[in-house]
């Protein structure tokens, strides 16, 4: 409000001027009613809030519960190479892996390292292997493994 001031609308609340909130982290039906709740003891209008529909609205399964998460980490433009990541100021702790990553095994020891790594040819050459595999690139399907495959793997 301060930064961009605010105007009331015919209900008494403040709108602010050209900027909104997004708020999608942790997302629940009754979060929304609280976050709301809140707004309006606060004097501040619902139109100021717009809220993300993630997997806990949807289908209430989260990478807690599956014990797996898909990040992007790089980005070509343009036929550029770019690092995504987040890096929040209110907790380093947050900070993602950025670059283009692989997987490295050797026996029962895995490590993440970013393929332009100059230790990464070390590392294949000092008995690491490159566990990911190209699945599906460019629109093409590259791997069709069957169902039994995929479980046979899993063992």
């Amino acid at each position: 409000d301060a930064a961009y001031g605010s105007d009331l609308n015919v209900k008494g609340f403040k709108v602010l001027r050209h900027v909104r909130v997004i708020q999608g982290d942790g997302i629940t039906h009754e979060s929304i009613g609280r976050i709301l709740e809140t707004v309006a003891q606060h004097g501040y209008s619902a139109d100021n809030v717009a809220f993300g529909q993630g997997g806990a609205l949807l289908q209430i399964v989260n990478r807690d519960n599956l014990g797996f998460a898909m990040k992007c980490s790089a980005a070509q433009v343009a036929g550029q190479w770019r690092d995504v990541f987040k890096d929040p100021l209110t907790d380093p702790d947050k900070r993602s892996k950025a670059g283009r990553l692989t997987l490295l095994r050797k026996g029962d020891t895995f490590a993440t390292l970013r393929i332009d790594d100059p230790a990464y040819p070390e590392h294949l050459q000092g008995g690491w292997s490159d566990a990911l595999r190209s699945v599906f690139e460019d629109g093409q399907l590259l791997v069709d493994d069957t169902f039994a495959q995929v479980r046979e793997r899993a063992r």
